[in-house]
């Protein structure tokens, strides 16, 4: 061991020493301060023999990476510690899909379940007469798998199709609703009712058509190519004429009279 202490270091409780015990090298300083508290210890390894290479290219001089702490003790000492931390590397981020031109095929599994009819009068037209028809249907949202990856593919309804079984067929950009629900009398036209020309039973068959967009999450959405369309089980309508008759009595007051 060899003493740096001098006269006026010794005088007021300050020495410096170096110790070299073969395996590190240790340069402390120790003054005694009573009550003090020690401070945690530094994430560093203390200097020794085998970090002399860094201190002569100046990779272990202190302010260079690494640290000289006092530490308390009991009593000051001052330790050099060189930085043994090693950064971490950041991961890659994962490597963008392919993700091929999506059709209506292949969001089929995830399409709204088919639409159902009603129809005003309920299952009964009248020859010449409005009969309107409701088949509603709302944005559908469905979760699931797709090319392997977590989807959620969202359809909003674009037109709707009617065929009324007597060879005609009309579109609207709504599903319908009904007269009270518009305001209207029995038997009023809209933009989903029909009338038919002559009685007979007819089937009425409505169809939806959807946009559809895949939203793949952080990898984006993705439009359709081409329109969903699903249909509605088909719903029997009977049309009958009706007849009308001047009387002198109602039917109650005279059962047998015509038309009764």
């Amino acid at each position: 061991m060899v003493s740096t202490c001098t006269p006026e270091e010794t005088l007021i409780g300050l020495c410096s020493e170096t110790r070299n015990e073969g395996d590190h090298v240790e340069i402390e300083a120790e003054h005694h301060r009573p009550g003090s508290e020690p401070p945690q210890r530094a994430p560093y390894r203390p200097i020794d023999d085998r970090d002399s290479d860094a201190y002569d290219e100046g990779g272990g001089s202190p302010g260079e990476g690494n640290e000289c702490r006092v530490e308390t003790l009991g009593t000051e000492r001052l330790r050099c510690f060189l930085d043994r931390s090693v950064p971490e590397e950041e991961e890659d981020p994962p490597e963008a899909p392919v993700i091929p031109p999506i059709g209506e095929r292949d969001v089929l599994a995830f399409a709204p379940a088919p639409l159902t009819v009603a129809t005003e009068p309920d299952g009964v037209a009248v020859v010449g007469m409005p009969m309107n028809v409701v088949a509603p249907a709302q944005e559908h949202v469905a979760g699931g798998s797709l090319f392997g990856l977590p989807v959620r593919v969202v359809f909003t309804p674009a037109s709707f199709a009617f065929d009324f079984g007597d060879g005609t067929v009309r579109t609207s950009s709504s599903g319908g609703s009904s007269w009270s629900d518009q305001g209207l009398p029995e038997f009023s036209a809209t933009a989903t009712s029909h009338a038919y020309a002559s009685r007979g039973t007819y089937t009425v068959v409505a169809s939806v058509s959807y946009n559809a967009v895949v939203d793949f999450g952080v990898w984006g959405a993705y439009p359709v190519d081409g329109l969903v369309t699903t249909s509605s089980p088909a719903s029997s309508v009977r049309v009958v004429e009706a007849h009308t008759a001047l009387v002198e009595r109602s039917c109650i007051e005279n059962p047998a009279g015509p038309g009764c």
